[in-house]
C-alpha cells in the first residue's frame, strides 16, 4: 500500500491548484474580454471540468482515510486535527461549504500532516458501524447522515482490490442496519423487505432475500429465497429478522485531538 508521510505532496497539490486557478481564471477574463456572445459553451464546459473534478476529489477521499488509519501510531500521518463546527447551517449552505471555508482560511497547505475530522450538529456523519452488507465476510464501514434526530442516508465505504468506494444510499434503502450485515427497505406500502448489498466498485443494488412487490394485477405478492410465498410465510420471516441483533454503531469521537470551534453564522 503506498503512504505518504511527508509534505512533499501537498506542496506539490498547492502549486497544481494554483496553477489550475490561474488557468482558468485567464480563460475566463479572455472569454469576456474577447467573445462574450459566444461564452455559453465556455462557461458550460468549465462547469463541467469543474464538477468532475469535484468529484474526482470526493472519490478518492476514502482512500486518505485508508492511508490515516494505516499509519503507525505517533507518526505524521497519523495526526489528528479535529474541526468541531457548532451552530446550524443556513439555507443553501452544505457541509462541503464549511470545509471550503475553513480551507479559504488556512491555505491550501494549512492541513498538510494532519487528516481533519470534521464533527458537530452541522457535519453529516455522527456515528460508524462495522458490518458486512455484502455477505462476502469482510465487514464495510458504514457512516450515517442524521437529520433533526432521524438517519436521512448511509454512506457504505469497501475495499475491494486495494481500491476503497464509497456507496451512497437513502435512508428507505437501509433499515434498520443488522449485525449479520442484511437490513431492511421500502419503496412503497407493498413494495419492501429485507436483504444485503451487492457491491462491484460501479455501484450497488439490493439483493432482496424476503421481500413483497406489486403484481400486475395491483395485489402484493410475496417472495422468499427467490421463490414464491404466502403472506403468512412473509411475516413470520419478518418476525425472525426483526429478533436479529442491531449492528453496533459507535459515535465519531476522536481522543486528545487538536482542535477549533467554528460558529456558524
Amino acid at each position: 500500500m503506498e503512504r505518504q508521510t511527508d509534505a512533499a505532496p501537498g506542496r506539490k497539490a498547492a502549486i497544481k491548484a494554483t496553477t489550475a486557478l490561474v488557468f482558468f481564471g485567464a480563460i475566463a477574463l479572455a472569454i469576456v474580454v474577447f467573445g462574450a456572445d459566444a461564452a455559453y459553451p465556455w462557461i458550460k464546459a468549465l462547469h463541467v471540468i469543474a464538477v468532475i473534478a469535484w468529484m474526482a476529489g470526493m472519490l478518492y477521499l476514502p482512500r486518505l482515510f485508508v492511508y490515516h488509519a494505516a499509519a503507525e501510531p505517533g507518526s505524521a500521518q497519523a495526526k489528528t486535527f479535529e474541526v468541531k463546527v457548532v451552530g446550524t447551517l443556513g439555507r443553501g449552505v452544505t457541509a462541503k461549504d464549511l470545509i471550503l471555508g475553513l480551507l479559504a482560511r488556512i491555505g491550501v497547505g494549512g492541513g498538510t500532516g494532519h487528516v481533519f475530522e470534521y464533527t458537530g450538529e452541522a457535519m453529516p456523519f455522527d456515528r460508524i458501524a462495522l458490518a458486512d452488507v455484502d455477505l462476502d465476510g469482510t465487514p464495510e464501514a458504514v457512516l450515517a447522515f442524521p437529520l433533526f434526530g432521524y438517519d436521512t442516508g448511509y454512506l457504505v465505504l469497501d475495499r475491494l482490490e486495494g481500491r476503497v468506494t464509497a456507496y451512497e444510499l437513502v435512508s428507505r434503502a437501509m433499515i434498520g442496519l443488522k449485525s449479520d450485515g442484511t437490513f431492511s427497505y421500502s419503496s412503497g406500502a407493498m413494495d419492501n423487505g429485507f436483504g444485503y448489498l451487492a457491491l462491484d466498485g460501479q455501484a450497488q443494488e439490493i439483493v432482496p432475500v424476503t421481500w413483497c412487490e406489486t403484481g400486475k394485477d395491483g395485489t402484493a405478492q410475496y417472495f422468499m429465497d427467490g421463490s414464491p410465498a404466502d403472506e403468512t410465510a412473509f411475516q413470520h420471516a419478518l418476525k425472525v429478522q426483526a429478533d436479529v441483533p442491531p449492528a453496533l454503531w459507535q459515535t465519531l469521537l476522536w481522543k486528545q485531538p487538536r482542535h477549533e470551534e467554528i460558529p456558524v453564522i
